[in-house]
């Protein structure tokens, strides 16, 4: 035998769910749930993403080293030819060198040193104009061209190419040449290059010969090709929902208990 009204316990008790702060604080935790768990699936959709494009580099790099002449006579599209190497021989054009300003080696502070690439014409080699990052020097060597950074006759050089950058900030002498860049911005420097075929993109350089006897500009590391953050992110995210549903339930539980009539 059943005590009267004894089904009704529970609905009674539960009743302030209905409540308008109650039933707003369930909306709230339901929104921030859905809204982390949507973000966990987009990190989780960088994280992909992140992977395809370091195997397509990997692939890329793996594939036999372009020449400038091969630069040149690309019909295709140019981001076809992003992120392979490129052996060269060459002049650099020290008159129209520019710093790309604002980049650290080593956890010191610095810039980069950015020359045109001409095709050799000592064995009548074709091919197009190559900017070429050389480069860190220290943070003071912000001129060009930089005396220590010198090189005369011709190169042989190797690196991977690299897409150009629209540059935030143009820095320009008194006759009006590009001094310095915030990034590879190859467009910008192709103006004062009276009309020059230039090559898509950009030379990482990664080594030269002959070697700098000064030592600098000293050869940077590629970037180092890893997943990033977006797995620990995705994984973030997705504790935050179950804090925010979690939590919630805590708080109606403990109303509930007070609630109780026998509390």
């Amino acid at each position: 035998m059943s005590l009267p009204g004894a089904r009704d316990y529970p609905r009674g008790v539960l009743r302030f769910l209905l409540t308008p702060k109650w039933l707003i604080g369930t909306l709230l935790a339901i929104v921030v749930a859905v809204v982390c768990v949507r973000l966990g699936f987009w990190q989780l959709d960088r994280l992909d993403e992140k992977r395809t494009y370091n195997e397509t580099l990997t692939a890329r790099r793996a594939e036999p080293p372009l020449s400038l002449v091969d630069l040149a006579e690309h019909e295709g599209p140019p981001g076809e030819l992003l992120y392979r190497r490129v052996q060269a021989q060459g002049t650099f054009d020290i008159p129209d060198e520019v710093i790309l300003y604002g980049r650290s080696l080593d956890e010191q502070p610095g810039n980069h040193v950015l020359n045109p690439l001409a095709p050799a014409r000592s064995v009548g080699q074709a091919g197009c104009i190559l900017i070429v990052d050389r480069g860190w020097v220290p943070y003071e060597m912000d001129t060009p061209p930089v005396e220590e950074a010198g090189v005369a006759g011709e190169v042989d050089v190797t690196g991977v190419l690299f897409p150009s950058a629209p540059a935030d900030n143009v820095i320009r002498s008194a006759d009006g040449r590009i001094t310095t860049l915030s990034s590879v911005d190859v467009d910008e420097i192709a103006g004062q290059l009276n009309g020059a075929e230039m090559c898509p993109g950009y030379l990482w350089l990664r080594t030269q010969s002959p070697q700098q006897a000064s030592g600098l500009p000293r050869p940077v590391p590629l970037p180092e090709l890893t997943d990033g953050p977006h797995l620990s992110y995705a994984i973030q995210w997705f504790v935050f929902a179950l804090i925010a549903v979690g939590g919630w339930l805590v708080l109606i539980r403990k109303e509930f208990r007070e609630r109780r009539p026998d509390a």
